[in-house]
């Protein structure tokens, strides 16, 4: 095939994604339009920005569950009163300050530490490595032996090194 032929056949294949891409532009204002136009009434920014807020907070109807976890019909409420707020548009700290209002008695955000258990945990780690690093530095320093082991490295050296030059001889012959 001549360069007439295939630049022919090269513009027969441009011309569809030419004529492609106009379409495709016009398509995505239009999704675009439509879309801002028939939004739905649910803010998916301000329901995520609630689910966080009910998963952070400590139910004081379920021992040991947050709000989201929490079956009782009193955390549904809660529940509902945090998405609404969020929708009115309360900070995460304005909408924990109401419900620490209702029960100022409880906790809501929860034990933040790793209390008396890491503390003991993180002071038996590093007592260890003190005791460890301590030893190491009072441990005494063979040099001899490290000489030993030189000279034994040393040897089979020599013989690896003849056991060698005998291999590559016998190739050498072949």
């Amino acid at each position: 095939m001549d360069a007439a032929g295939r630049r022919a056949q090269m513009s027969r294949v441009r011309t569809p994604l030419t004529a492609l891409v106009p379409a495709l532009l016009v398509s995505l204002i239009a999704v675009t339009a439509t879309a801002q136009q028939g939004a739905p009434s649910t803010d998916w920014g301000a329901a995520t920005r609630a689910r966080q807020i009910e998963k952070s907070t400590l139910s004081p109807f379920c021992p040991g569950k947050t709000l989201y976890d929490c079956p009782s019909p009193a955390a549904a409420e809660w529940r509902a009163d945090i998405q609404r707020w969020v929708r009115e548009g309360a900070s995460a700290t304005e909408v924990r300050a109401r419900l620490q209002a209702r029960r100022p008695d409880f906790d809501l955000e929860g034990a933040t530490g790793a209390g008396p258990i890491g503390a003991l945990v993180a002071a038996f780690t590093f007592g260890a490595l003190l005791l460890l690093g301590w030893r190491m530095r009072r441990a005494p320093r063979d040099d001899a032996t490290a000489s030993d082991d030189e000279a034994t490295d040393d040897a089979s050296d020599g013989e690896l090194e003849r056991a060698l030059d005998r291999e590559l001889a016998r190739f050498d012959e072949a």
